[in-house]
């Protein structure tokens, strides 16, 4: 949604992710039982049922992305219509996710931003600037800088809850999912911004043209 609304090349932004959910089912599990043993040491150390995690992650990230791509490749007309329909969707639908969990860690928000906020947010500006600055070194176009940007700086905070919350059962580990799940939004926000203002002068022209 981020790239699409920032004019990038949204066929690159659906393979990288339909790729990245693929590797994730996988290498989450491993990577996270192997930071909770490192980090927490082995007596502290939280089993994580590698298996079942996988599982999960499989439903929840490949089938939709595979279902999205089948419809749009048997009914591409039908898909075109809905685009703007889904847009807007896309847009109330992360407003309702911002609030539902805003709602749910109402009386712990302002304690998780002091715990993970500064960190979050650091995190998240500085993958956005350098995904967007190495694909501008490297040549590439634009829109697929714009891509990269947001492919690489804007995380899977939903799953990162799931995983956290759900299949670990820490709600500590929940905290920096949550900060970052809603400062993302706002990043995101003025990353959008700022590639815009960015966008050579030819591209601008071109997007007038087509709107006239």
């Amino acid at each position: 949604m981020f790239t699409y609304l920032s004019r990038g090349d949204v066929s690159l932004s659906i393979s990288l992710t339909a790729f990245i959910s693929l590797v994730t089912p996988f290498t989450i599990p491993l990577l996270a039982a192997l930071s909770m043993n490192h980090f927490m040491g082995e007596s502290a150390a939280i089993n994580l049922p590698v298996v079942k995690t996988i599982v999960q992650l499989l439903i929840i990230t490949v089938i939709p992305v595979t279902l999205g791509m089948f419809t749009l490749s048997l009914w591409p007309i039908a898909a075109k219509r809905m685009e703007a329909a889904m847009k807007w969707f896309s847009i109330l639908f992360l407003l309702l996710i911002i609030i539902l969990i805003v709602l749910k860690n109402a009386e712990n928000m302002a304690g998780y931003f002091a715990q993970a906020g500064a960190a979050t947010l650091v995190l998240n500006l500085t993958v956005l600037a350098l995904g967007y600055l190495l694909a501008n070194w490297s040549k590439l176009s634009h829109p697929q800088c714009v891509t990269i940007g947001f492919e690489v700086g804007i995380q899977n905070g939903t799953l990162a809850l799931v995983v956290a919350g759900t299949l670990i059962g820490n709600e500590v580990m929940m905290i920096p999912a949550v900060t970052y799940s809603l400062i993302m939004f706002f990043s995101g926000a003025a990353f959008w911004w700022w590639v815009n203002k960015r966008r050579p002068l030819e591209v601008k022209t071109t997007d007038e043209q087509l709107k006239t």
